[in-house]
């Protein structure tokens, strides 16, 4: 995401100090996290948010609790997920 008064809204949201949100989108701080993150969910088959990873299996998001917690059963349990 790159519109940065949407990030600023979640961050307001979520209780954090927007003049440091600010600073922090101004500047490259964390650009090379943020990129190699995005990275590691391309390659893993992530294309969209949310999602959800329970025992190295990507769940699509927009999932209820008890979907998430049957998921989490069938993994645990070394069955293969179908979705």
């Amino acid at each position: 995401m790159t519109d940065h008064d949407a990030l600023l809204s979640a961050a307001e949201v979520a209780g954090l100090d927007l003049a440091r949100a600010k600073a922090v989108l101004a500047s490259d701080t964390h650009k090379d996290e943020v990129l190699d993150r995005h990275a590691q969910a391309k390659a893993s088959g992530i294309s969209a948010v949310p999602v959800y990873r329970i025992n190295g299996e990507i769940i699509p998001g927009g999932s209820d609790a008890e979907f998430l917690k049957a998921c989490g059963t069938v993994i645990s349990q070394g069955r293969q997920a179908r979705w």
